[in-house]
């Protein structure tokens, strides 16, 4: 229906977290920043080049549009915020590595994954470092890990990865699971 031949030189590289290969060369992005300097003012869509034939961003002129005559359909996810400086980015980090370390310090009695399953399946909440396990409200397994926002991103795992197996959990507070599906 659509094609957005847009295609701009905009992303930050310096601030980026960029995927690579092997050899060096350019994969992907973990997080993608874009430079809001070198996206015009008149910007509504746009795709930059290394990604040209895979993704289309917005801007928030475009989301202001679609919101403001009420149109239906459209989910908007923000890739990056403008306002974000690199200030608020490190103390963002900081917050983060307190949040995980604060997990950490207030623990009490640790206890292998077996164990942590087993309580968990009686109804308690475990974690280590920045993961989480709980069951919500039906009896489902719910694997959570803190991201930057401090909040947890939850899935329900169609296996546990194996690395969690060899970490030390302990008994923590359950947080809302809020229904996502």
């Amino acid at each position: 229906m659509l094609n957005v031949i847009n295609v701009l030189d905009c992303v930050d590289w310096e601030r980026s977290d960029i995927q690579r290969f092997k050899d060096g060369s350019w994969a992907g992005f973990n997080k993608i920043v874009f430079d809001f300097i070198r996206i015009p003012d008149n910007t509504y869509m746009f795709k930059f080049k290394e990604m040209a034939g895979v993704c289309v961003y917005v801007t928030e002129a475009f989301k202001d549009l679609i919101e403001s005559n009420k149109l239906k359909g459209l989910d908007f996810s923000e890739v990056y915020d403008s306002e974000f400086t690199e200030e608020k980015e490190q103390e963002q980090k900081i917050a983060y590595e307190a949040a995980i370390a604060a997990v950490e310090q207030n623990k009490g009695q640790e206890f292998s994954y077996e164990e942590a399953e087993e309580r968990v399946n009686q109804g308690a909440a475990v974690a280590s470092g920045k993961w989480k396990m709980q069951l919500d409200n039906k009896g489902g397994l719910w694997l959570g890990e803190i991201i930057l926002d401090l909040t947890y991103q939850w899935m329900i795992p169609v296996y546990i990865p194996p690395v969690l197996l060899g970490f030390q959990w302990h008994e923590v507070e359950k947080s809302e699971i809020r229904d996502l599906m």
